[in-house]
């Protein structure tokens, strides 16, 4: 379904007494008159013109999918709810779950039929979008806007298997990681989070002992994740960091908003039964390597995190489980503290920290209905739910709806386009 905007032109039906021959008269010459000397008249009421960009303002604000079919912004108080462009590009069966907004806050990107780029204070190019392009999970962008990191097609591939590869944004180029042969079979995953504006953060596998597959029909394994920092200019690989268990399972990791430290978890590799499975989770210093294991914080996963924000300028990470259940895990203090979410929030699941805010949470979802059996991402489902969750000192939270008619995406980041 192609969101459009519709108009509805309203008639009004005036009914009013007969009018005399004499002011038929009077009407027809004053039409003939008209039409000599050029004038118009129109018939039709004049159409409200639509936004083709977002006004400008300063604070920071939620961006969603309207069911107009255009972005909308919503300020932290709900009070202001501001349209833009119409987007283009969603008629997608199988659109992408992921969209994300630069740390600039005024472009954006997902992907639907075509992987599309937009700059939200300017007005649509006529081919708005870049065929053949996929992005890893998370559509990451560098911390200076202008590169988002790619896993395109192999049709641009060195090698048989799908290369790792940069978008830069001013001019739509595709960029090949020159990786050494065998490299990226070495590296094994791909890039969680920049480094800085050249370097990406990937897990790898480097000095891993690799073991034969524990069922028939199964995968072989490794016994080690290595947290590399890889130069994108030149593939140079650095292994900053090392996590020995033959139990690892499937492993995650997350990177805080300061670029210094790592947190890595891991659960049951659920696609490779039989295989020894060991809870982990460690704070990885990107600075000197140093990992700290966190064992409170390892034994209580069983299931990936559902979506997950680095609290700024903290060791804390805002997270929710599959369960649907909103917690604090403390990286410092190794704890874990469950959020009780006002009734109004019930169902939503993090979105992200407000920016230039440590205390306040984005929550998205269908509600408490809905959660978790729902597609999001899917041509028109919805509406959705965007919702402010405050903490206090405490971890005590309050809350407010921000809008409750957010579609197809459970929303489309923070924007900021002044």
């Amino acid at each position: 379904m192609r969101m459009t905007s519709h108009l509805t032109q309203h008639w009004r039906h005036v009914i009013e007494a007969p009018m005399s021959l004499l002011c038929v008269l009077v009407f027809m010459a004053s039409m003939v008159a008209g039409c000599a000397s050029g004038a118009t008249h129109p018939t039709t009421p004049t159409a409200t013109p639509q936004p083709s960009v977002l006004p400008s303002f300063t604070d920071w604000r939620a961006a969603y999918l309207g069911a107009d079919g255009h972005i909308h912004a919503v300020s932290l108080d709900g009070k202001s709810d501001l349209a833009g462009a119409l987007l283009p590009n969603l008629t997608s069966p199988d659109l992408s779950v992921d969209s994300s907004t630069a740390p600039n806050g005024k472009l954006l990107i997902y992907q639907g039929n075509l992987f599309t780029v937009l700059d939200l204070t300017r007005p649509l190019p006529e081919t708005p979008g870049i065929r053949h392009l996929l992005s890893p999970p998370g559509l990451l962008w560098s911390p200076d806007s202008t590169r988002v990191a790619l896993e395109p097609e192999p049709f641009t591939a060195n090698s048989s298997n799908e290369p790792l590869a940069y978008l830069t944004i001013a001019t739509h180029e595709v960029t090949v990681v020159p990786l050494e042969p065998g490299e990226q079979h070495v590296l094994g995953g791909k890039p969680v989070a920049w480094l800085d504006n050249t370097h990406w953060i990937i897990e790898g596998g480097q000095g891993a002992t690799i073991y034969p597959p524990p069922t028939p029909g199964g995968s072989s394994y490794g016994d080690t994740v290595t947290i590399c920092s890889l130069d994108v200019t030149n593939g140079a690989v650095h292994v900053i960091a090392a996590i020995r268990n033959q139990g690892i399972g499937a492993g995650f990791t997350v990177v805080s908003p300061d670029k210094r430290t790592a947190f890595f978890y891991n659960i049951p590799d659920t696609q490779n039964p039989g295989q020894p499975y060991t809870p982990l989770a460690a704070r990885i210093d990107l600075t000197t390597g140093e990992v700290t294991y966190l064992p409170t914080i390892g034994q209580s996963f069983g299931t990936q995190l559902y979506s997950f924000a680095w609290r700024p300028g903290t060791m804390q990470l805002a997270a929710t489980t599959q369960d649907g259940v909103t917690k604090l895990y403390d990286l410092q203090q190794d704890t874990i503290t469950p959020l009780a979410l006002p009734s109004t929030e019930m169902g939503l699941s993090v979105g992200g920290w407000w920016p230039g805010r440590n205390d306040t949470l984005l929550m998205v979802g269908p509600g408490a209905d809905g959660f978790p059996n729902f597609t999001a991402g899917a041509d028109g489902s919805g509406p959705y739910t965007l919702a402010a969750l405050t903490l206090d000192a405490n971890n005590q939270t309050s809350g407010r709806i921000l809008t409750q008619g957010a579609m197809t995406f459970l929303s489309l980041g923070f924007v900021r386009t002044a």
